[in-house]
């Protein structure tokens, strides 16, 4: 009997050297406390003592992986989080790795006086590597977007791929190539929170993009009518999205829930649509040659209605702190200032534009506001180095954007990055070309 008890006792600890389970842990001390009472007194409290470390040091390499894994985890998606803590003085040692790839994705303030006024006449800024060096897309751009913690750039094109770079005008790294089966990309953006990225295309759905998971969730549309969801744009404090339509219709949905809060409709096909950016009662639409101007909490009827003087149709529009912009096929982008009380009737006198840009001969494909409120980006992509910057203040274009030596070919999109400091243009040959301007302190 005791040398059975002997040869049990060692194979219980080899199968516990080699399954750090738990469970059989235990089940082999109580049948060891059992025999302890009847045989080798004096010998088992060694064996005891012995197992318990094992049984410590495999449940501290089980909980040592555990953290690896989930730390490494959270490492591959810094890049989506739109604020990062910063670290304590005490750990910066330990986790320096993490710092190098922070010091990445951070860009530093540089030197500018910013007490004094955007200045008129010319602008200064450089023109950088491409954001996109590492992949080039293989047709036109189609969309550029900036992530809201401005270190990440996303760029689209009807090759059916979305892709992610990480920049900041001095090194660019490809993060993540995205391909669709079925949607030749028309548009894309992220969300304000810069958890998702919502894909379009001439397609009666559009997809959204988790930037965590990579998964991507494709929601229909609105019936049978809608064909084309290309163009939308997001409210800038509130988790809602507007899609505009060529019967006119514009859909406001919910991102959450990815119902249709409501619908406003004008005359004619809407090509453009936005929000207030601080007002996100505010919903400007385009309906043919008019623009509409809806509040967003009743819907019943439009705040204003006005025609866009001197327009056959009209292409892009934004809005900015005091005024708006409307850009028209025949190539005239129209500034209106934008009324801190809205008349009481809608449909009364229409108001003068400030200001009637025409830099562009074609048809104005984009007029956006840089976050700031100080520069219009205008441009077609109609003609060569049709792109112009213009000083919202004084209304009128910088002398030296593009400069006389630059050629930037057919410029199809543009984006600015949410501190302005960073100009993205998209050309028709899959460039996304990068401009610092340096009035901004940040990139």
């Amino acid at each position: 009997m005791p040398g059975k008890r002997v040869v049990r006792r060692r194979m219980v600890r080899k199968r516990a050297a080699a399954k750090p389970v738990v469970e059989e842990v235990v089940e082999v001390e109580e049948e060891q406390q059992e025999e302890q009472q009847e045989d080798q007194p004096e010998t088992e409290p060694e064996d005891e003592s012995e197992e318990e470390e094992e049984e410590t040091q495999s449940r501290k390499r089980l909980w040592d992986d555990d953290e690896t894994a989930k730390s490494n985890k959270k490492r591959a998606f810094d890049w989506a989080a739109v604020e990062k803590p910063e670290a304590d003085d005490d750990s910066a040692s330990e986790i320096s790795d993490e710092e190098d790839m922070k010091a990445v994705m951070q860009t530093t303030d540089s030197m500018v006086d910013r007490t004094k006024a955007l200045p008129a006449g010319t602008l200064d800024y450089q023109l950088l590597q491409d954001g996109n060096k590492n992949e080039y897309s293989e047709a036109a751009l189609s969309a550029v977007n900036f992530h809201p913690s401005g270190n990440i750039l996303l760029t689209a094109s009807p090759d059916y791929r979305l892709r992610l770079f990480q920049t900041d005008g001095t090194t660019s790294t490809k993060l993540q190539t995205i391909r669709f089966k079925d949607m030749p990309l028309r548009n894309a953006k992220f969300s304000p929170d810069g958890t998702k990225i919502l894909c379009t295309a001439a397609r009666p759905y559009y997809s959204i993009v988790d930037v965590e998971s990579v998964k991507i969730n494709m929601i229909k549309g609105f019936g049978q009518p809608e064909r084309n969801l290309s163009v939308f744009a997001f409210s800038p404090h509130e988790n809602t999205v507007a899609f505009a339509s060529q019967t006119g219709a514009t859909h406001v949905v919910s991102m959450a829930t990815q119902t249709t809060k409501f619908t406003v409709k004008g005359d004619g096909p809407c090509n453009a649509v936005c929000f207030h950016p601080t007002d996100p009662t505010q919903l400007f639409t385009s309906g043919g040659s008019k623009v509409y101007v809806w509040d967003a909490r009743t819907t019943r009827r439009p705040l204003r209605i006005h025609q866009d003087e001197g327009s056959r149709e009209i292409t892009s529009l934004d809005v900015t702190f005091g005024k708006y912009a409307v850009g028209s096929s025949n190539g005239v982008v129209n500034v209106y200032d934008l009324p801190s009380v809205w008349p009481t009737d809608p449909l009364s006198l229409a108001p003068a534009p400030r200001k009637s840009i025409m830099s562009l001969v074609t048809e104005a494909t984009f007029a956006e506001f840089n976050p700031t409120g100080d520069i219009l980006c205008v441009g077609s992509m109609k003609k060569k180095n049709a792109a112009r910057l213009v000083h919202v203040p004084t209304l009128t274009t910088f002398s030296n954007f593009p400069r006389v030596n630059h050629y930037y070919r057919k410029v199809t999109c543009m984006a600015f990055s949410p501190s302005s400091g960073m100009l993205c243009m998209g050309n028709d040959r899959g460039r996304a070309m990068l401009f610092r301007l340096s009035y901004y302190g940040s990139a």
